[in-house]
Order: C-alpha cells, then structure tokens, then sequence
C-alpha cells in the first residue's frame, strides 16, 4: 500500500449506517424519562386510597404505581403528610355551594355546607380519616366558614360566634363520616352473611346514618340559632 492510499484509508469517514446503529444503542438517560405533574401523584394516590383505603397508601406503593422511584416523589412533597394534606384539599375541593344555596337562610346554607362536606369526605374511601388528619396539623381548612361567614354576619354574629358555630359544625360533620366509613368497613369485613342480607343491612346503615347525620345539624342549628339570639353575639 503506498503513503497516499494508507493517508486516505485512514481518514475516511464511518459510513451512515455504522453512525445510526451506535447512536440508537445508547440508553436513555433519566432526564429524557416523562416526568409527572404534582396533580397527576395526587390523582394516583386518591386512586389507591380508594382502592386499598388509608393504611394501605405508603410512598413506595404510590411510586411503584407511577413506575418511579420512591425519592422522585419528593421532588413534589416534602413528606407524607404534605401529599396527605394535599389529597385532603382535593377532597375537599368539590364541597361548593351553588347558586341555588344563595337566597337561602343562614340555616339552610348551614344544612347544604354540612351536606356538601359531607359527600366529599364520603366519595373516597377513608376520606374522613385522610381529612381529620390535615386538619389535626393545620395543614388544610373546611370550607365551612367561608360559606357561612356573610349570612351569619348579616345576623349580627360576631368573628367569634362565626368562628365557633363554623367549627363545631365542620368538627360534626368530619367526626360523623369517620364513625359512618367505620361502620362500613366492620360490615365489609363480616363475610359471614349472604348477599341478600349485605344488601339489606347496608340499606339500613345508610338510612340510620342519614337520620342521625340530619338530628345532629339541626342540633347545632339550634344552639347557633340560640347564640344569635344573644345581646352580644359572643
């Protein structure tokens, strides 16, 4: 071979196809991996609370459900209470009162915001116990007092009778669905009757649920109504 064959030999360049094969053998590296959004882990993780109920939600469940690894859920939330915290708002998220509530009395827009709160926590499994939990640590509000605030002033309530009727209401309601989901769950547990009886005895929870749920609103509807009526409204 002589010198100016060797000196073109090596200096050609690698053909197309040996270029693409080594760069379509490269493995991807994690930033080229889909990320997810802080609302799609919590949309996951209402998902399996429904699915398998409060105890049975950890961050490793929850990772492996997104096919990530449990420290990129960290990168969203700091800890496990504040993806609780923020389950229990979207929880609560939907406990609106609407235009129809709006020429209503101070009492019958305290009955829809017992109500409202109400199916909210009751639409996921443990929702009363994930949202007590929030509001132990001040981490989440009911929006019960916002709801109540102006028809109660416009009684002449003052910020602090607003404060305590909102709260005793709000306590109610949340202490009332934690009891009922734990109902539900003994009776779910207790395998031993037969369908027909589940049916019967689940109706009859839920009415008796229903019943004692309306006597306690009216029960607090009727001490606010006595606090009202008070000179000082304290």
């Amino acid at each position: 071979m002589t010198a100016a064959q060797a000196s073109a030999h090596t200096s050609a360049p690698a053909s197309p196809h040996t270029s693409s094969t080594a760069s379509t053998s490269m493995p991807a590296t994690p930033s080229s991996r889909p990320r997810h959004r802080r609302e799609d882990i919590i949309t996951a993780a209402c998902t399996l609370l429904n699915e398998g109920g409060l105890a049975s939600l950890t961050m490793r469940r929850l990772a492996a459900q997104l096919n990530v690894q449990p420290s990129a859920l960290y990168w969203h939330f700091a800890d496990k209470q504040t993806l609780l915290a923020a389950m229990s708002s979207r929880v609560l998220s939907t406990a609106t009162l609407d235009e129809a509530t709006a020429p209503l009395p101070w009492e019958g827009k305290m009955r829809a915001a017992a109500a409202g709160v109400r199916e909210c926590l009751m639409s996921y499994t443990d929702g009363a116990e994930l949202v007590s939990s929030s509001l132990a640590l001040g981490r989440v509000e009911l929006p019960v007092r916002a709801q109540l605030a102006d028809a109660l002033r416009a009684e002449g309530a003052s910020e602090t009778a607003i404060d305590l009727i909102a709260s005793t209401l709000g306590h109610y309601v949340v202490g009332a669905a934690f009891h009922e989901q734990q109902r539900q769950s003994m009776a779910a547990l207790d395998a031993s009757a037969s369908d027909a009886e589940d049916i019967d005895r689940e109706q009859t929870l839920r009415t008796h649920a229903d019943q004692e749920f309306t006597q306690g609103v009216e029960l607090i509807i009727a001490g606010a109504a006595v606090l009202l009526s008070m000179g000082t409204h304290a």
